[in-house]
């Protein structure tokens, strides 16, 4: 089974380096939350502008999605790593917290002790490689982008 986009927007995105937040990418990214029915997971993913994975991040139940404001929301990885994304506009930013305000109610048992997540890097720098691991088989696909 194939992963399925849930949700799809454009923000900046920005991981926290202990010190500070650091942007990775462009200036803005294609932000898509996946979901892979048979894993039961889901992860949110960011290209940029030249299609290059900059985020691959899976969510678990306690990531804690939140707004820190209108337009900067934050959350932390199953890898422990802290992520941000800086929206445009507070129309996206709302948007976009709604969706993944429920999403994040769906994520069940992603968290556990004994949960391990598929191998895959937080970080991917070509977009023609996968993002391989035991469940995901996902390859770029820009019609997933298209709004």
């Amino acid at each position: 089974m194939a992963e399925r986009c849930e949700c799809s927007t454009e923000a900046a995105v920005y991981i926290w380096d202990g010190l500070q937040w650091v942007k990775h990418g462009s200036e803005l990214s294609t932000i898509d939350v996946l979901y892979h029915p048979f894993a039961q997971t889901f992860r949110v993913v960011a290209s940029d502008s030249e299609d290059d994975f900059v985020m691959n991040c899976y969510l678990h139940d306690e990531a804690n999605y939140h707004a820190e404001s209108d337009y900067f929301h934050i959350w932390k990885g199953y890898d422990g790593v802290s992520y941000g994304l800086a929206f445009q506009t507070n129309e996206k930013a709302q948007l976009f917290l709604e969706r993944m305000s429920a999403i994040c109610q769906e994520v069940v048992g992603v968290g556990d002790e004994d949960w391990i997540p598929p191998e895959a890097s937080p970080l991917r720098n070509s977009a023609s490689s996968s993002l391989l691991g035991p469940f995901i088989f996902y390859t770029f696909q820009p019609w997933l982008h298209q709004s």
